[in-house]
Order: structure tokens, then sequence, then C-alpha cells
């Protein structure tokens, strides 16, 4: 039966795989022993893409295996971020100020957007306005880690605007532009049976984590072959990206707000401990995440972006767009921590790179996004996340180490 069932299945090679696979371990190495290189891996696996894929050397191309694993990379990129995003900490005078920040923000994307769009350097102007009003919370989140500032108000602004940047983007690409000729009423009928289905999940995972059975159970299964929390996280990724689907949005909606899901039911961490947590970002990052990064690379269409003069000047204008946009906003926290730590956190602000190769991607298979522009877009997401979380590091103070004991009253004063 297997071997009939095989039979009807187009035919598929490891090759791509492999090539793909042993790039994926070529970055990290080149990463480690050229220290000085201050790239992020995801920028590096993108750039190597390019150069190997059809826009350079044509040495790798796209294939069906290698585009299911980036479907899969895309996927779980997006369910980790989710598992980032604290909502109880978005709360008090720091979430009123990112709010006030990111509403600000939004205006001066979506009047930046129909400038672009009035003067013919883009289609849509409000989906590139969304596109500039995003942020990587998963560039922003080990950098502050890293960097000490996690537990300082410089630090938890940081991470607030950098979930808002994420979520909010998200949210509203998948309901204006889920297919090409957006219903918006109908979109948020959509919404609304979303929103009950994940408050469905939301109650029964919660009840489940308070079931006294339930956690020896889970225990017994979770380091044999079973590996019954992970298996759970996938199972829980692919519902509510199919759900998502199925209700005419982008998948990309369900397998974040997985995650989402997953952090405010289990903040305890009695479902995905540390351990579980580990395995998981083990199976993310070591296998399927490289594959859309490097995926992203190759699909990268480099001789649209140098056809003419007039394609290149997009990606100055993005980039500067996403400064403006993200950047001048952060100027409001200034009373909070100070000017330079406020320009500091609009750089931060500022670097994109996941969400708007999503969203690129997207805008051009709805015919919303030429080729040129979707490049564009990407070259500028690339450029910020290179650059602007180096020159913010630069530009905030060190922190000073007794601050991280210190409540946020007490560092605002």
């Amino acid at each position: 039966m297997l071997l009939l069932a095989a039979a009807t299945l187009p035919t598929v090679g490891f090759s791509g795989i492999a090539e793909v696979a042993v790039l994926a371990v070529i970055v990290p190495l080149t990463l480690h022993l050229v220290r000085r290189l201050p790239l992020p891996s995801a920028v590096l696996e993108i750039v190597a893409g390019i150069i190997l894929g059809p826009s350079v050397l044509g040495w790798i191309q796209v294939d069906l295996p290698i585009y299911v694993l980036s479907l899969l990379g895309l996927s779980v990129l997006l369910f980790l971020g989710g598992l980032e995003i604290d909502i109880a900490a978005l709360r008090g005078p720091i979430a009123r100020m990112v709010g006030g920040s990111f509403v600000a923000s939004m205006a001066l994307a979506l009047l930046l957007g129909m400038g672009l769009q009035g003067v013919g350097v883009v289609r849509d102007g409000a989906l590139i306005g969304i596109i500039l009003a995003s942020t990587s919370l998963g560039i922003v989140l080990p950098l502050i880690k890293d960097a000490g500032y996690e537990h300082t108000t410089y630090g938890r602004l940081a991470l607030a605007a950098a979930s808002v940047g994420e979520f909010v983007p998200v949210l509203l690409l998948s309901v204006f532009f889920s297919s090409a000729t957006p219903a918006v009423g109908s979109h948020l009928v959509m919404l609304g049976l979303f929103t009950a289905f994940c408050l469905v999940v939301f109650a029964t995972l919660g009840q489940a984590r308070r079931m006294h059975r339930i956690g020896p159970f889970a225990r017994e299964l979770q380091d044999t072959s079973a590996q019954i929390g992970i298996r759970a996280m996938f199972a829980l990724l692919a519902l509510l990206g199919a759900v998502a689907l199925r209700l005419g949005f982008s998948g990309i909606l369900g397998t974040f707000v997985a995650g989402a899901i997953v952090r405010q039911v289990d903040r305890d961490a009695t479902i995905l401990n540390e351990r579980e947590r580990t395995k998981l970002n083990a199976i993310g990052y070591g296998i399927f995440v490289p594959f859309f990064w490097i995926t992203t690379g190759l699909q990268f269409d480099l001789d649209a972006l140098l056809d003419t003069p007039v394609a290149i000047l997009r990606v100055p204008i993005f980039l500067g767009g996403l400064l403006l946009v993200r950047g001048l906003p952060a100027l409001l926290y200034a009373r909070l921590v100070g000017t330079r730590q406020a320009v500091s956190l609009g750089l931060l602000q500022a670097t994109s790179l996941s969400f708007i190769v999503v969203a690129a991607q997207l805008g051009q298979t709805l015919g919303l996004i030429v080729s040129a522009t979707s490049a564009a877009l990407i070259t500028a997401a690339l450029i910020s996340a290179l650059v602007f979380p180096v020159l913010a590091l630069a530009v905030a103070p060190v922190p000073i180490p007794a601050e991280a004991g210190q409540p946020a009253q007490a560092e605002a004063g």
C-alpha cells in the first residue's frame, strides 16, 4: 500500500535538502570562527541563500522538499515568537507609553505608505504602512538579555515595544491582507470566530494544566520516544494554523497565536518547562528555522532590485521609513529613561526582519507588491537587523549591575 501511494506522489529528492542543511551548519560555524563579524545568524543565512541561489551562483534551487521545510520553519519561528509575548507585562505606565508610541507609529506608517503610493513608489500604501510599523522581537529579546538590560526600565520598554510591534502587525496583516480582495466586514466576523476558537483552546489548556493527573502522566511520556510535550506543541501549532487558513486568514496568525496562548496559559512552566523549551528551541532553530531563512535568500530576486536605479532607491526609502515610523515615536520614552536611551530604543524599535520577509512574500503572492519592491523591503530589513541593534547598544549607557534588582519605580527616579 505504501509503495502504491508513493507512486502517485511527485518525484522528490534529498539533494536540495542536503545542500541547505550543510549551508545551515556552515553559517553558525562561520559566525563563531569570525567573531568580529557582527551579523545575526538569520541575516547571514539569507545572504548565503542569495549568493548560492538563482540570483548569483545558481548552485541551489528551491524544490518541493525545501519549500515544505521552509514553510514549517516559518510556522515554528512564529510559534516561538508567540511564546515570547508576555501579555501580562503589557500593563501599567510602560504599557500605556508603548501603546501611545505604537499608535503614533501606525499613523506615521499609514501616512508614509499612502504618500509612497501617491507618487508611484508602491502599489498598496496600507500594506507598506503595516510592514514598516513592525519590530522583530526575536532580535530584540536576546539582545536585551545578553546586554543585561532585561530587568531595567529600558529593557522592559524595549521588550514591550517589540512585543506590540510583532503582534499587532501580524494581526493587521491577517485581517486586512489575507486575500487579494479583502472584504473587511466578513474578515472581522471570521476574526470573531477565530478568537472564540482560541478562547476555547485557552480554556481547555488551562483546565488540563490544573488537572493533577495530567502533570505526572505527561512527565512520564516527555522523555520517552513519545516526546508528548513536543508533539502537543506541534499539534497546537498545526491546528491553529489550519483553523486560521480555513477561516480565510494567513496561517501565520494561527501559528503565532498558538505560541502566545501557551505563554499565557503556562506562566509557571507546568506544560512547557525549561527542559521541554530547550527541546523545542533545538528542533526549531536547529532544523526548521534555518530552512526558512536560507530559502528566503534562495527566492530573493536580485535582478529585479538591480534592474533600475529607481528600484535600488527603494532600499534607503524603506530603511529611512523604518527609522521614521518606529524610531521617532520612541522619543515619547525620554521622560521615563532620558533622551539617550529613548534614541537607543528608537533604533531597536526600527529593527525588523522576520515580519517584513513574511509580509513582503505574502504581498507579492497577492499581487500587491512587485518583485523589486519585495527585494527592496527585504534588503532594508537585513540592513536594519545588521546596523540598528549595534547602534542602539552603542548609544545606550551600560546598565548598572545593582539596577537589575531594583523595582521599576526606583529606576525611573
